[in-house]
């Protein structure tokens, strides 16, 4: 009996593995860029995807199985998504945001870091747009807003 019970678990933890590694739908893949406020306009997409590095741009890079977020002096990938709706539009569920960036220390030395959490996603694809619900941490408290990507 013990056998068949750590047979089953197997299984069901081998399932869980698979969800983590689903894919993001081809639609979303690719290159896409913003900034700050997350309304940048037309123009100043086409010239934020020219240049390769921009103090001004953020970048987000969508993969198969998960992003790339770069911007200022800091970036985050985001893997191990569990979608609770997935469609060729719309992306929403969770995933394991990894945020890598600089502190200063009280000599005001730049230390590394790097945190690690998990969080919602939110993802709505129109055309050559992506929506994106993100959480801003830059304020107190936190609050949820609405940034606009385009595809570079």
């Amino acid at each position: 009996m013990n056998h068949r019970r750590a047979t089953f678990y197997c299984l069901l933890w081998l399932g869980s593995t698979v969800v983590a590694a689903q894919e993001m739908p081809a639609a979303f893949q690719g290159k896409w860029v913003s900034n700050w406020d997350g309304q940048p306009t037309r123009q100043v997409v086409r010239e934020y995807c020219r240049m390769h590095d921009n103090d001004a741009a953020a970048m987000l890079t969508i993969g198969k199985h998960g992003m790339e977020y770069d911007y200022w002096e800091a970036g985050e990938t985001v893997d191990h998504v569990q979608y609770s709706r997935r469609t060729d539009d719309t992306v929403t569920g969770t995933a394991r945001y990894t945020q890598s960036g600089f502190e200063v220390d009280d000599k005001g030395d730049l230390l590394g870091m790097e945190v690690i959490f998990r969080r919602k996603i939110e993802l709505k694809r129109q055309h050559d747009t992506l929506t994106e619900l993100f959480l801003d941490n830059t304020v107190t408290p936190p609050v949820w807003r609405w940034r606009l990507w385009y595809r570079c």
